[in-house]
Parts: structure tokens; sequence; C-alpha cells
């Protein structure tokens, strides 16, 4: 469970991060999770990359993003991360339903997690009753994450801490 400490610090961060993140970055699920897990790991709240899939449900039909079998331009993976800490996660690359698919998701959500070790371990039900869940890795796939610029996470994760730390 997290403390009230860390609980307000992860909300302070799914409310801000893209104040200072760009939007560019918004489907860069790596580079966004690793930022997230450099801002809590500097408030000393234990934080890892966490790779899964995420999906769409609503009367439209079931949208998946990460480890679904898509050819990918080069340079692109077939792949999810989430930033995990404890029981609770934060999700900033959502945008990606949208770019895609044209579905109205937040940029970001730091929600508790039903529970880590089952197949679908989250679900967030948004305004208009659709749902996001989101699953272990399929089997079969790779669920190494790729590395991101370090100057990339370094810079953008300074700007968030000296964000949080003033509000």
């Amino acid at each position: 469970m997290l403390t009230d400490f860390e609980k307000s610090i992860l909300e302070k961060m799914t409310q801000h991060f893209f104040d200072v993140v760009p939007l560019e970055l918004s489907t860069y699920c790596a580079v966004d999770s690793r930022i997230a897990c450099a801002v809590l790991n500097h408030f000393e709240i234990p934080a890892e990359l966490y790779a899964c899939q995420m999906r769409h449900y609503s009367k439209n039909g079931i949208y998946a993003v990460g480890f679904v079998g898509d050819k990918l331009a080069s340079g692109q993976w077939n792949g999810h991360v989430v930033c995990k800490t404890k029981n609770w996660f934060l999700d900033a690359a959502l945008y990606t339903f949208k770019k895609k698919f044209n579905l109205d998701v937040p940029l970001t959500v730091g929600i508790k997690a039903d529970d880590f070790e089952q197949p679908q371990f989250a679900h967030h039900v948004l305004s208009d009753g659709s749902e996001l869940k989101w699953f272990q890795v399929p089997d079969g796939f790779d669920k190494k994450i790729p590395d991101e610029p370090l100057e990339i996470i370094q810079k953008y994760s300074q700007l968030l801490i000296q964000l949080i730390a003033k509000n």
C-alpha cells in the first residue's frame, strides 16, 4: 500500500506529467515510464518498469496496444510498459489509443492495480463508460523493454521533480 506521501507524489505526477514532458512523447511508453520511475525514485519511492498490454473496451469494440503481433515501422517496439510502484502504477502513454484508433482517453492514469499477479491486473472506467484494462504480456512475446536516451529521461524527470516539489 502507498503511504499518503507516496500517493500524493503519484497524483501530482499524474496531473502534471505533460506540463513538462512534451506531448510528442505521449506515445513513447518506454520513455514516459522511465521518466516516471526516475521521479518516484527521486522521492525515495521504489518504482520499476512493468511490461504489459493495455486494451480499450467500448460498445464500438476492443482495441489493444502492445504485444499484439502487428508489423511496426523499423525502430518501433511492439510492446507496452508502465511505471509500477507497490500496488499502483502510472501509464503516461494512453495517447496511443487516440493516435491509432481516434479514441478519447486521458493522457495519463495513475491508479491502484487490482492484483499484479492476475492476467488482468487493472481496469479504469472512463467518463464515457468505456474501460481501460491492463493485462500481463501474452505468451510468446519478448518482454525486453527498449533502452531510451538517458539525456531525455534525465531532462524531463528533473523538470517534473522541480514542478512536483513546488506544488
